[in-house]
């Protein structure tokens, strides 16, 4: 059982490829403002927040630009009996450059520990998911470790690995400070997560701070994607509170779309919407299609794009000034250690973490300018050496 302190992953039995739900036209929504149903036309309102609202939302920026700092395990385990044991990393999707990293650096840690880490590519599908599983249990693995995949669509299976002695470990498939749902408690003997919610809020504040609460923003989320649930949340929690009069309307955009479409349904809203000043796309993956819809529409002087990951190439945009102001994200590398440690502990069948603490930062004009993305991920957070934490707790 889980000795420290979401929505596990859930693929939706119907998305809506394109959907644009509006935040403020008729009827009430949790977040204070309103929406049109299922019409998807929008009003817009941008006459600003109370000045009460944007203290706060400025208080929550200047809290997350911080650096990093540890709040991890204190408990040591004793790796070495693990040495070539094998370890199946099951990924959402390698083409989501914030997974690749994690699974990335899993195998790395591998290498240190003397761990075998195979990389299964799930490509957001099902079928992969489930063919990764038996495969993990055809070459007799250890452990799975199954990054941002869909649990309810791949239960039946993981209890099957289970029920053959593998230890399953979840990354990313529910917000750090929620509890694993009931449902998942026979199946999940270990887990690393992030501040989803955390990380939705910062997304909004930092819009509302830089406007001075007078925002007219288009939110993307992504529909079968759980943890996209609690950061839709933030998002909403924090402009219903802190300006409840700014304007937010809704698009729709699955993983499977975080291409060419999710750039043509951008550049759709933009034309719907040409008061529009700031993008919220919920997670950076998504970004580089929507900096392109941005300028492919002629919109690059007036709309700002805030985010979350913090993967390189988007904080180089924001390095440039190319559209991106803001950019939150959770150490992949960081995550990676974190799971890795997750496995051997259950492998070990010492008591799971149940909360690592990994920490968010704000990334924005004010601070990105003194870090060295050449330096790679691990160095953009600040000094504190997450690794030599981890290789202490294993006796490294």
């Amino acid at each position: 059982m889980f000795t420290r302190s979401g929505r596990i992953l859930g693929i939706l039995a119907t998305v809506v490829s394109v959907g644009i739900i509006t935040a403020c036209s008729s009827g009430p929504t949790s977040n204070g403002n309103t929406n049109t149903g299922s019409t998807g036309q929008s009003s817009s309102q941008t006459t600003g927040s109370t000045s009460g609202g944007l203290a706060q939302a400025e208080a929550l920026v200047n809290e997350a630009v911080g650096e990093a700092t540890w709040n991890g395990p204190s408990a040591n385990i004793d790796i070495s009996s693990l040495k070539g044991k094998t370890i199946y990393a099951l990924s959402l999707d390698q083409a989501i450059p914030h997974i690749n990293t994690i699974t990335q650096v899993m195998k790395d840690v591998g290498k240190l520990t003397g761990v075998n880490v195979v990389v299964i590519d799930g490509k957001s599908q099902v079928r992969e998911w489930s063919r990764g599983i038996q495969q993990a249990m055809a070459a007799k693995a250890a452990a799975i470790v199954a990054v941002a995949v869909d649990l309810d669509a791949v239960k039946s299976q993981l209890l099957e690995a289970k029920s053959q002695g593998i230890a399953v470990v979840t990354g990313l498939s529910t917000d750090a400070n929620a509890p694993i749902p009931d449902r998942f408690k026979d199946v999940i003997d270990g887990r690393v997560t992030e501040q989803y919610y955390r990380a939705g809020q910062v997304e909004a504040a930092w819009v509302i701070k830089d406007s001075g609460g007078k925002a007219n923003v288009i939110a993307i989320d992504a529909p079968g994607l759980a943890v996209s649930v609690p950061v839709q949340q933030g998002i909403k929690d924090v402009f219903g509170s802190m300006c409840p009069s700014c304007s937010v309307t809704w698009v729709h955009s699955p993983t499977s779309q975080w291409g060419s479409q999710l750039a043509t349904n951008v550049r759709t809203a933009l034309t719907g919407n040409p008061n529009a000043t700031y993008i919220i796309p919920e997670f950076d993956g998504m970004a580089t299609s929507v900096v392109s819809a941005i300028h492919q529409a002629g919109a690059a002087g007036r709309v700002k794009v805030s985010s979350y990951n913090a993967t390189q190439a988007i904080l180089q945009l924001l390095k440039n000034g190319d559209v991106v102001g803001a950019d939150s994200g959770t150490q992949g590398p960081w995550e990676a250690w974190a799971l890795m440690d997750a496995a051997f502990r259950a492998l070990l069948k010492e008591p799971a973490i149940e909360n690592y603490h990994i920490p968010l930062r704000l990334f924005t004009k004010d601070n990105i300018g003194s870090i060295d993305l050449s330096k790679g991920e691990g160095a953009w957070y600040g000094p504190l050496d997450y690794a030599a934490k981890f290789r202490a707790l294993w006796g490294l």
